[in-house]
């Protein structure tokens, strides 16, 4: 069977039951070539550099988008939509941004018109639009009225949220401008609530601003309505000084849910009955009590083991019903009914992970044998899958040692491939990524010098190359405390699998808790927040119902310009190259607009090129229909020898020769994807380079240009320099291989012909930029069995490495359609006369950087100043590694 690697994942298709399905299997259809084509689903995170906003404040960001089990960087996408939404859902402010190599970044000011409240923050790509916008990144932000300049009030809690009876602990700072602090200041609090009689409260600050207020939360009536504490005061002018802030207060409302292991209630089996309890604002609750039967007999008891969340064993019985008491608390004191009881069906249970092998137990409460099948997957790759005959119960295991760090996820079908049965397991992968941070110091002085080192590692102290952005924020102004900084792991390793909010995720990737301990927390969230309902495979079941294609869904619509100017009746011409070359013409109207639907054939994704010539003057973009990557490229004819090569490269090409970026362009509208391209020059990656990085180095064998340098070879002569017992017989292309002389197939500028040698057979060394031979282990893993003997590569010149920028510099890119990128300003103190400046410095984001990259060692260094706004500042710091994962790291420093 032909195995290919996707994303380094194998798919392992192997039946470990000798008897066979006589229907369609589950696995016959997962191994289908149409499912094995389907892309993979694009995440999106944001970074933003604070949660806590004044009206003109600039939010920074970056955003990332990423695929794949192993999160690696997505280019599905050309752009990022970052949309302000209100708490009517109606968008006050929407921005695009390039979105490249993965990465988007840029800011937004915010207008002073928002009116103070909770915002969302939305992120999606065009391609999203066609899909469900659940799938939409959304996080939250305050935006608040902008504080007095002279008495400004931060707040802090001891506890996350109060219920009725306990002590509610604030601690205040009272400052002016550039972060000053008011000493010793006479203020006074009480609780702005009608309902409670309550007098002022007399206190003052501290020689450093501080005071704590101390009181009881005692006798509220609506524990789930915010109380608020508001503080007043007079200075030495008599000027009013007013403030206020919300008690995070406990909600009497309690949702507690009952889940099953594997999702069934069955009778006369054991299992796992895990249980999550949560408020109506979605926070943990700890609860306990009693089970008992429809008698009212007590036979078990229950606690909370985490955050809300534990588990129990239970054998039930038939024609019976459970309920579960809650006690304690006893605000919460209620009962819940258990899912109801199955006379027939099948119990699933994870028995743990041991020696990189996940082992688990089906059971069935039912006479016969069935036929079992067992898809083990992750982000929607099947990573393994094996059928067995269940009698009445059947061991098995799924090993995990090459699956990176991430949830993978179980599911069961019956005989006639409908399932049955789920289960999550979060892989705690040997290859997660390591981050260190260094700092001189924990406290600075205001306008000092800060210098971060980092370096980034995995097992075995491996370096790693990762993409990381960094803010340093004051705490205080800058962080609402019931809203943190979200976090890229929660987002990319657990929320796109797991159903439901996710408290604290930070807590499920401290390495610093108990291994075991871990490991037991991890599991319970996998077995309460895990309930997707097989989405994954009726999604993927769907689209096998259809002839599914890449390539006969779309039409394309577009505008052909010279500069500003339109052309109108410009010729469009369309080729595509899989198998075959196929072409279409068009023409564009009065408006040099145009519209086109090509209809492809075959079942390998093709490169469809579109180009406009108007008088000689050309423009092209090339869409990859498998990953909807458009390259933007200048309007030279020599840009066509890879994909049209022999068949124009004897032509004139006297009239290509301007690259100016007035030259004809072609505007692009993908109207599925809206996407719309202006072509430009961009980075262009060798072909040859990016196509021989997928094969291991020993079995690749090469000749390129600074081989060839200095002399003039004919194709076959090259061929032989190659020594590896390639030649030509009959106008086959050879290889020796024991006794047997066994065709080698040819791969022509990445497009795949037979062994037939008159393919290539008019090139010579001053046309080539690379020849090479893959070995046939390594060959057949990409190609499939025609490459089984080897392969024969061939790269010609300006079809390959076209002379174009070496980077794309996003902040100046030229497009209208993206949002310019500005760079975040953050001053020098680098002498005793800046260090003194009379200019306040009054800055929240003390520093802001997007850009960091690690060396091959892992490691990157930034430095800058701390400015004159005193107190706790959050350095945190996110971002996405090459093949290892999400990186996630924060601390804390003071500016006293």
């Amino acid at each position: 069977m032909q195995i290919k690697p996707l994303l380094s994942v194998f798919i392992f298709m192997a039946l470990l039951c000798s008897n066979a399905i006589s229907q369609t299997s589950i696995i016959d259809k997962i191994n289908s070539e149409k499912l094995k084509t389907l892309p993979l689903d694009q995440h999106l995170f944001v970074h933003v550099n604070r949660t806590l906003f004044n009206e003109l404040d600039t939010l920074w960001f970056k955003g990332y988008a990423v695929q794949g089990p192993f999160q690696q960087a997505s280019d599905v996408s050309q752009s990022m939509v970052i949309a302000l939404v209100d708490k009517d859902s109606i968008i006050v402010q929407e921005q695009q941004f390039l979105l490249y190599e993965g990465t988007a970044e840029g800011q937004i000011i915010l207008p002073k018109y928002l009116k103070a409240g909770y915002y969302q923050l939305v992120a999606y790509t065009s391609n999203m639009l066609n899909f469900d916008a659940n799938d939409f990144y959304r996080t939250n932000i305050e935006v608040r009225n902008n504080k007095q300049e002279d008495y400004n009030f931060s707040f802090a809690f001891d506890k996350s949220s109060y219920k009725p009876k306990d002590t509610v602990q604030i601690k205040l700072r009272a400052y002016g401008q550039n972060g000053l602090a008011h000493d010793y200041l006479p203020l006074k609090y009480n609780l702005a609530d009608a309902s409670i009689n309550q007098k002022k409260t007399k206190f003052k600050t501290d020689e450093d601003g501080f005071a704590t207020l101390r009181f009881t939360y005692d006798g509220f009536d609506h524990a789930d309505t915010p109380i608020k504490v508001k503080i007043t005061g007079n200075d030495e002018q008599d000027r009013l000084i007013e403030d206020e802030v919300y008690i995070p207060t406990a909600s009497q409302a309690l949702d507690v849910q009952l889940l099953p292991e594997g999702g069934q209630l069955v009778s006369g089996l054991l299992q796992t009955i895990a249980f999550r309890s949560v408020d109506d604002l979605g926070r943990p609750v700890n609860i306990s009590g009693s089970i008992q039967n429809n008698k009212g007999e007590t036979f078990s008891s229950f606690n909370t083991a985490h955050q809300g969340m534990g588990k129990f064993l239970l054998v039930p019985e038939v024609n019976e019903t459970y309920t579960l008491n809650i006690e304690e608390p006893k605000q919460y004191k209620s009962t819940v009914s258990f899912p109801a009881v199955l006379n027939k069906g099948y119990a699933l249970s994870y028995m743990g992970t041991i020696k990189n092998n996940c082992f688990f137990k089906l059971s069935k409460n039912f006479d016969g044998e069935e036929q079992i099948s067992a898809i083990w997957q992750m982000e929607g790759i099947v990573v393994d899958a094996q059928t067995f005959v269940l009698t009445n119960q059947h061991n098995f295991s799924f090993g995990v040692q090459s699956l990176p760090t991430g949830i993978a996820k179980l599911t069961l079908f019956d005989a006639n491939s409908e399932p049955f049965a789920e289960r999550l397991v979060f892989i705690d992968g040997d290859r997660k990524v390591n981050i260190k941070m260094d700092l001189q110091r924990k406290e600075y002085l205001p306008r000092d010098k800060v210098t971060v080192d980092l370096q980034v590692s995995v097992k075995d102290s491996i370096p790693v190359g990762c993409d990381l952005s960094l803010t340093v924020t004051n705490v205080a102004e800058g962080i609402n405390p019931l809203l943190p900084l979200p976090d890229i792991r929660n987002y990319t390793l657990l929320k796109t699998e797991l159903s439901g909010n996710v408290y604290q995720p930070a807590q499920y990737f401290n390495d610093s808790t108990d291994a075991k301990e871990l490991a037991y927390h991890r599991d319970l969230l996998m077995l309460t927040h895990g309930w997707r309902k097989f989405d994954w495979y009726y999604q993927l079941n769907q689209k096998l119902k259809q002839d599914y294609s890449f390539f006969n869904y779309d039409t394309y619509r577009g505008q052909v310009t010279k500069g500003k100017n339109i052309l109108p009746n410009a010729q469009i011409d369309v080729f595509t190259f899989s198998k075959r070359i196929e072409s279409f013409d068009f023409k564009s109207n009065e408006l040099g607009r145009f519209s086109l639907n090509p209809e492809f054939e075959g079942k390998v994704s093709p490169t469809i090129m579109i180009y406009a010539n108007k008088k000689n003057k050309l423009s092209r973009a090339v869409l990859t229909m498998e990953d909807k990557e458009l390259e933007m490229r200048d309007s030279v004819l020599t840009l066509f020898n890879k994909e049209l090569a022999p068949f124009i490269y004897q032509q004139n090409r006297s009239f290509y020769q301007n690259k100016s970026e007035k030259d004809s362009l072609f505007r692009f509208w993908d109207t599925k994807y809206i996407e719309e391209v202006t072509v430009k020059a961009q980075k262009i990656v060798a072909e040859s380079d990016k196509s021989l990085g997928m094969f291991r180095s020993g079995s690749v064998h090469k000749l390129t240009q600074a081989d060839l340098e200095g002399a003039s070879y004919s194709m076959e002569e090259m061929i032989y320099q190659l020594n590896q017992g390639l030649t030509v017989s009959d106008d086959i292309l050879c290889k020796y291989i024991g006794s047997d002389m066994l065709p080698i197939h040819i791969v022509y500028n990445d497009i795949v012909r037979d062994a037939e040698f008159s393919h290539i057979d008019n090139l010579n060394s001053d046309m080539i930029e690379c020849v090479a031979f893959v070995g046939g282990t390594t060959a057949s893993m990409v190609y499939g069995s025609f490459a089984q003997n080897g392969i024969l590569m061939v790269w010609t010149k300006g079809g390959a490495n076209i002379p174009t920028n070496k980077t794309l510099n996003k902040n100046a890119y030229v497009s209208e359609r993206y949002n310019k990128v500005r760079t975040f300003y953050s001053p020098k103190y680098e002498t005793e006369i800046q260090r003194y400046l009379p200019i306040p410095d009054k800055r929240t984001t003390m520093y802001w950087n997007n850009s960091i990259k690690t060396d091959s060692l892992g490691k990157a260094s930034v430095s800058f100043y701390t400015s004159d706004l005193r107190g706790d500042y959050l350095i945190n710091i996110q971002g996405i590694s090459q093949k290892n994962g999400p990186i996630f790291k924060e601390t804390m420093i003071t500016v006293k």
